[in-house]
């Protein structure tokens, strides 16, 4: 006695591990599309934010401005207490400068992408603003577990 040789199982594996690959697949671009607008998004408003902080430092923080006047700025504006470092001299490294007032804002996005703008205030023996730097830097907490210090969001 001879069976009929029938191919409708094999074909009906075919077919769902077919379907499930496409699922896969369409998955993955939804999720890709997710991300790059995320990213787009947040790079876009911390960009945004950066240059509001920058015309307010224009208006706000002359040369000469005071170091206490300085913190008290970067305390208005929602940023964590600013660090000091003195070099009890001027060091090249730092253009110059004796001190730096040190800080970063309130990261902007989620896990998936977040951004920060780090702010070094260069301050001269008299603890008087001679200069700044500014930089957006960007991070991914899932992927680093935030140990990264992130990286620099060009424009």
């Amino acid at each position: 006695m001879s069976y009929a040789s029938d191919n409708t199982v094999r074909a009906g594996m075919v077919q769902g591990v077919s379907y499930l690959a496409l699922i896969a697949v369409g998955l993955g671009a939804l999720l890709f599309g997710a991300w790059k607008w995320d990213t787009a998004r947040t790079n876009e408003t911390v960009q945004q934010s950066d240059d509001a902080l920058v015309r307010d430092i224009a208006a706000q923080l002359p040369l000469g401005t005071p170091r206490a006047d300085i913190e008290k700025f970067l305390i208005a504006h929602g940023m964590p207490e600013p660090g000091y470092f003195n070099y009890h001299g001027p060091m090249a490294i730092v253009d110059g400068a004796t001190a730096i007032v040190f800080t970063r804002t309130p990261p902007v996005g989620n896990m998936v992408h977040s951004c920060f703008v780090v702010l070094y205030f260069r301050l001269d023996g008299s603890d008087a603003l001679m200069g700044y730097t500014h930089e957006a830097r960007c991070t991914s907490y899932l992927i680093d577990g935030n140990r990264d210090q992130g990286t620099p969001l060009l424009r």
